[in-house]
């Protein structure tokens, strides 16, 4: 059974963080340490949403890696950047969403439940 969100960080204590903060708001997330891991995660067991520490991989190279996997999941980045430019750059790449850190857990929460209720209300349309 595929999780709803996969969590690419390198830092085990973040990613600790991460899944205690969205399993609070009933969200099943698995992690991965390396882009790779990442990868082969996607293929095997395809998740919804993909949230990607931007200090942790470069974030051109997540999109270009994780975006043509199976599930085309939607892809939020965590950053500690502060370049607006840079954000620009990242949702003009095909990014869903980003948060800079330092973030409230209930942002994080917020951000993610979005893109899953977007994910939910765009698969009903074809659905219907």
């Amino acid at each position: 059974m595929s999780a709803e969100l996969l969590a690419v960080v390198r830092e085990p204590t973040e990613l600790g963080i991460v899944s205690t903060q969205l399993r609070k708001a009933g969200i099943e997330v698995t992690g991965a340490s390396t882009l790779l891991e990442a990868a082969l995660r996607q293929v095997d067991s395809p998740a919804n949403v993909i949230v990607c520490d931007a200090d942790d991989v470069d974030w051109r190279a997540a999109l270009d890696t994780l975006r043509p996997l199976p599930g085309t999941a939607d892809i939020i980045f965590l950053t500690g950047c502060g370049d607006e430019r840079i954000w620009l750059d990242m949702l003009d790449a095909g990014a869903c969403d980003l948060l800079q850190k330092p973030y409230q857990p209930e942002d994080l929460r917020w951000v993610v439940c979005t893109a899953l209720k977007r994910r939910r209300a765009a698969a009903q349309c074809r659905i219907i």
